[in-house]
């Protein structure tokens, strides 16, 4: 009856955890936009621009943190967005919510996750992200396209697509996008079998100790 009532629990925890209307889905990478000549290319200002990251442990405690971009373009075309790229550099992982000092602190997560039990930085140092393609739309949230583009993590390629805000102008370009990506889809597969033994009953660890698959993603760019 116990194992019975932690398979229920389990199950119904982890749908709510993963119900979330920003997930995207991770499909074969596709064909890089290409640049005419006639297209606008602007820079990405690596110092205004970087990735902000939300992870969780699977009953609630959540961890987040930031990366630095080290490279990016926007080409603009007439006045839409028709390709872009851009790179992060993975050594720069920082977390913002541990403290500085203690058993567990800013440091030992930052280590953990560029060791190879996450993200494996020593090999892969950087993600890059390309568009492949992009749709001008209109909803309720404010969000003005709808892009595309092959997400390489660990050097794994795959295509996603998500809602963004994108305001070009004189003063530049801006833009800003919120998603959620399921980590196992780029080899990312730190607790896997914790998790499965977690939903089977089978409790091995401490409950805090489980790591969630979706990992939020919010990427800024101001581009010259």
């Amino acid at each position: 009856m116990k194992k019975v009532f932690l398979i229920g629990f389990a199950a119904v925890l982890f749908a709510a955890c993963s119900s979330n209307t920003n997930q995207v889905a991770a499909t074969e990478a596709g064909e890089v936009a290409q640049v005419e000549e006639t297209a606008l290319t602007l820079n990405i200002d690596t110092q205004q621009s970087g990735i902000e990251w939300l992870g969780a442990k699977f009953l609630g405690k959540t961890h987040n943190g930031t990366i630095n971009l080290s490279g990016g373009t926007v080409s603009i075309e007439d006045g839409k967005v028709v390709a872009g790229d851009f790179t992060a550099d993975m050594n720069t992982i920082k977390n913002l919510d541990l403290p500085a000092e203690g058993e567990y602190n800013q440091e030992k997560l930052e280590g953990h996750l560029k060791s190879d039990h996450f993200f494996d930085v020593a090999k892969f140092p950087t993600s890059t992200f390309h568009i492949t393609s992009v749709e001008v739309v209109q909803d309720d949230s404010g969000n003005t396209h709808k892009i595309s583009g092959n997400l390489t993590i660990k050097g794994v390629a795959k295509q996603v697509t998500f809602p963004a805000k994108v305001d070009f102008s004189e003063n530049g370009f801006k833009a800003s996008a919120t998603f959620v990506i399921n980590r196992l889809d780029w080899g990312v597969t730190y607790d896997e079998e914790g998790i499965k033994n977690f939903l089977d009953g089978v409790v091995k660890k401490g409950k805090d100790d489980f790591v969630k698959n979706e990992l939020e993603i919010k990427v800024n760019l101001v581009a010259h």
